[in-house]
């Protein structure tokens, strides 16, 4: 049965019941305080006569309490309440979403996160639409990475959660709007990181290969949410100028790098009869030169991803 004819066949028999929720002793305040609060659920907001009741409330669910003698053996009572099954409930409208669902619909149900009735907060929200309160308080680890290094859109915020994830489902992992490059590509394709033009501009691209002419993925060297290095990069490396921070173990800055690159401190072509000139140029005590110096890290128009000028 479709989404419309479920609705249209509950609200054909809601006239069966003589029940007016809104004024009843037992639902009266929750009408009266959900009415004045900001969004109210439009099933809720159609409740005279117990019409907007019956969209989701029916007398088939769960069986009642039978202790209560003033409950009706009949009465409204929504299909299996209990948390994340009450979702059948929800989706019989909210049918949109994907396979690939958020944990928490299946683990908790919509409920964990939306009022049914009514909020002061946008979407129905139960708490407030922050990051702090929607995302990170089940996603503790990204939280606690989080006050640790660099945030990457600058500070905390439910729209940046957004900008990359979808709160409910979609056809990808991670409840990724969008797969790989493309997901980046979407905010960077425009000043100052218009990496979608440095791609149409150049041929060659960081660790490209035979079968994948456009290199690797974005997430081989950035993190996506925190880091503790510029760029959001995943380990250290030595500015172009070498100017930045030294360790004492010259190697260690050039970290990142390294975890592809091991071979150029002794097996690289790129030498001077017998002087390997990639230890010439990096490891000097003064004046040495990171990778990025001669190398650009996305894309060039020369092979080894070599700059025009350097």
């Amino acid at each position: 049965m479709s989404s419309l004819a479920f609705v249209f066949a509950i609200f054909s028999v809601s006239n069966a019941f003589a029940v007016d929720c809104t004024t009843s002793k037992c639902h009266g305040d929750l009408w009266s305080q959900s009415i004045q609060k900001k969004e109210v659920h439009g099933p809720f907001k159609a409740v005279k006569n117990a019409k907007g009741c019956v969209l989701c409330h029916v007398n088939n669910g769960d069986p009642l309490p039978q202790d209560n003698a003033k409950i009706p053996k009949d009465h409204l009572r929504l299909v299996n309440a209990r948390g994340a099954k009450a979702n059948s409930t929800c989706l019989a409208c909210h049918d949109d979403i994907h396979d690939r669902k958020h944990k928490v619909i299946d683990e908790k149900g919509c409920v964990a996160c939306h009022d049914p009735h009514a909020s002061n907060h946008t979407k129905l929200l139960k708490a407030e639409p922050t990051a702090e309160k929607q995302c990170l308080e089940c996603h503790k680890e990204t939280a606690k990475a989080l006050h640790q290094g660099k945030f990457h859109t600058g500070d905390v915020k439910l729209s940046a959660c957004l900008e990359c994830h979808s709160p409910h489902g979609t056809k990808h992992a991670k409840l990724l709007k969008q797969t790989g490059r493309q997901l980046c590509l979407s905010c960077h394709n425009r000043k100052p990181f218009d990496m979608k033009k440095t791609i149409a501009d150049n041929s060659h691209f960081h660790g490209e290969t035979a079968e994948n002419k456009q290199g690797v993925d974005c997430l081989k060297c950035h993190e996506s949410h925190t880091s503790a290095y510029a760029s959001l990069l995943k380990g250290k490396v030595l500015s172009a100028s070498g100017q930045s921070a030294r360790s004492k173990d010259p190697k260690s800055d050039f970290g990142l790098c390294f975890q592809c690159h091991k071979q150029v401190f002794e097996k690289t072509s790129f030498r001077n009869a017998t002087t390997n000139l990639h230890v010439l140029h990096s490891l000097r005590k003064k004046k040495s030169l990171g990778c990025f110096a001669c190398h650009d890290p996305h894309a060039s128009k020369n092979r080894y991803l070599l700059r025009e000028c350097f």
